[in-house]
């Protein structure tokens, strides 16, 4: 299931005392503050949780996979996330799943 943002709004809503309305400003804003922190090619480190940065790829060459062209790949900026250790070892542990059909 993907978390959506009015399901995150949802959940501040349920454990907290702010309306809707507040919830969803408070939401937008963090993702405006990790929006401005990137586009100025800062790293955003979010204690406990992990940290997005950009990376800068450069030009490469490869082909169009249904033609077989050579192609060149532009330079560009991708955003990359990478768990925090506190995080990371939370999905260390496997999770059991239950299976509801029987192998024979």
């Amino acid at each position: 299931m993907t978390v959506t943002r009015d399901r995150i709004v949802s959940n501040i809503v349920d454990f907290t005392s702010l309306s809707p309305k507040e919830a969803r400003h408070q939401v937008d804003l963090i993702i405006h503050i990790i929006k401005k922190a990137l586009l100025r090619d800062k790293n955003m480190l979010v204690s406990g949780f992990g940290k997005f940065s950009v990376v800068r790829k450069r030009a490469r060459r490869g082909h169009n996979p249904k033609t077989g062209k050579p192609m060149l790949f532009k330079a560009h900026n991708v955003v990359s996330f990478r768990l925090s250790r506190v995080l990371r070892k939370e999905f260390a542990y496997p999770i059991k799943k239950s299976s509801s059909r029987s192998r024979s």
